[in-house]
């Protein structure tokens, strides 16, 4: 019976997810397709159990301490199968693939690998804990499965790639030369670091919570932390486009956030200098009558449960889990936790800080300089790692080489070399300049960003 409550309630947590984060997929497929990536989750699974139960043994003591086990044999081989089954999976994505596609799927992947995973503990492991691990653990793999897929979809929209799998009839490179063209492309060495490290850090301290034994109240912080992180890469997600439009316009994802970025820049010069216009807002008025009324009640029923723990502390089905930790997380904790998943779905703005910063555009100068042309100067509203937005109707080359010197209020001098990548000088129906993107992210670059988001961010007082 105890196994059986074990699987069902992983179900339900695996049936959730998938409606739940459905509402972000506005595109059609055939329903094998919408559904492929989980089965490949199951596969996943199934090769990391095998790896964990026969291959770590025969390499690593099984005598090692709770917080090497959680590191190594949970964490880092779970999340480095997982990276390896995203990517090639979505190596394998179509002409029309949209990040907002890549994270959906890697949410798919996920909800795969938690039911193998549970239904391995549910037939080795008895005891409550093990329920409670088992519904934790379906959001986590949901939710950093999403997050990896983030970062492996950004990389596979940059230039290179997306000339390989699908700009115009061109297939897709096929076996292990289309990995490496695709990996070398991808700069692995930066972006998979973001898609890998995050996951893998947070996995950790989840398992070493539950080994150690005394810290699995830090769970449900794990959860919140990583679903509203997820919920913001879905809300910038949204904002790209998909695979054959870049092709079309013949830009990449990086090129394109440059240009969103003028774009709203422009939009606030042009529409909102006036002084009544409204700051902008961490929570929304969006509530969503479902989620809210679910939310509200799951918390109501974490406060109900902790009411009966204190006043009926000796009931027979309080007595049945086997300690006042189990019950507190099984009973309170998680239901709470899942209600505020719920409730902050749909009432924050995940974009707050991102709109808070472009609420005051802090301009750079930018001194141009070309082979055998005369230095020019222009403006730019924001310094992004990969590039920017030069304001000015000098006609330039495709590719042309430039050579930058970027100043700022706030004191600082930045030396970079570039490349114009897209140019716009007569539509005025979109940001008339140039898109720069960088040769070589420095770390002399690095800092000079810091410096200047730190700036930005005294400036805005309205903030404190």
């Amino acid at each position: 019976m105890e196994v059986l409550i074990k699987v069902a309630s992983s179900l339900g947590v695996v049936a959730t997810f998938f409606v739940f984060y459905f509402r972000n997929f506005v595109f059609r497929r055939s329903a094998i397709l919408q559904t492929a990536a989980f089965f490949v989750g199951i596969l996943s699974a199934a090769i990391t159990l095998l790896i964990q139960l026969y291959g770590l043994p025969l390499i690593l003591p099984n005598d090692r301490p709770p917080l090497s086990r959680a590191l190594i044999d949970a964490a880092l081989v779970e999340e480095l199968i997982r990276f390896i089954v995203i990517y090639l999976y979505l190596r394998r994505s179509g002409p029309t693939f949209t990040i907002v596609e890549g994270v959906f799927d890697g949410i798919l992947v996920g909800l795969g690998f938690a039911i193998v995973e549970n239904f391995h503990y549910s037939l080795n492991y008895d005891g409550f804990i093990i329920l409670l691990r088992s519904l934790t653990s379906v959001p986590l793999h949901a939710l950093l499965s999403g997050i990896m897929a983030f970062s492996i979809s950004y990389a596979l929209l940059r230039k290179p790639s997306l000339q390989n799998s699908g700009d115009g009839d061109a297939p897709a490179k096929s076996g292990l030369s289309g990995i490496f063209a695709g990996l070398r492309s991808a700069r692995v060495w930066y972006l998979s670091l973001a898609a890998f490290a995050l996951p893998w850090a947070l996995h950790a301290l989840y398992d070493a919570a539950f080994l150690l034994g005394s810290f699995t109240y830090v769970t449900p912080l794990i959860l919140i932390a990583a679903f509203i992180y997820l919920e913001n890469l879905f809300y910038r997600a949204k904002l790209y486009f998909g695979r054959n439009v870049l092709g079309m316009i013949g830009i990449d994802v990086e090129d394109l956030e440059i240009f969103l970025c003028q774009q709203e820049y422009e939009k606030w010069l042009e529409e909102n200098q006036d002084e009544e216009r409204p700051p902008p807002k961490l929570l929304l008025n969006e509530w969503s009558p479902l989620t809210t009324a679910l939310g509200f009640g799951a918390i109501a029923l974490a406060g109900l449960m902790l009411v009966l723990l204190n006043v009926a502390p000796e009931t027979e089905f309080f007595q049945s889990l086997n300690n006042d930790q189990i019950r507190l997380s099984l009973l309170v904790i998680f239901p709470a936790t899942v209600g505020i998943m719920l409730i902050a779905a749909d009432i924050i703005n995940y974009l707050y800080l991102r709109d808070v910063l472009l609420s005051v555009p802090m301009a750079l100068t930018v001194e141009v300089n070309r082979k055998d042309h005369d230095s020019l100067m222009a403006i730019c509203m924001d310094l992004l790692p990969s590039g920017l937005f030069i304001s000015d109707q000098e006609k330039f080359g495709k590719n042309a080489d430039v050579d930058l010197i970027v100043r700022g209020e706030h004191g600082a001098m930045l030396r970079v070399k570039g490349h114009v990548r897209w140019s716009n000088r007569f539509n005025n129906q979109l940001p008339v300049g140039h898109i720069v993107r960088f040769n070589v992210r420095s770390f002399d670059l690095f800092v000079y960003r810091l410096r200047y988001q730190l700036w930005k961010l005294r400036r805005l007082k309205h903030i404190v």
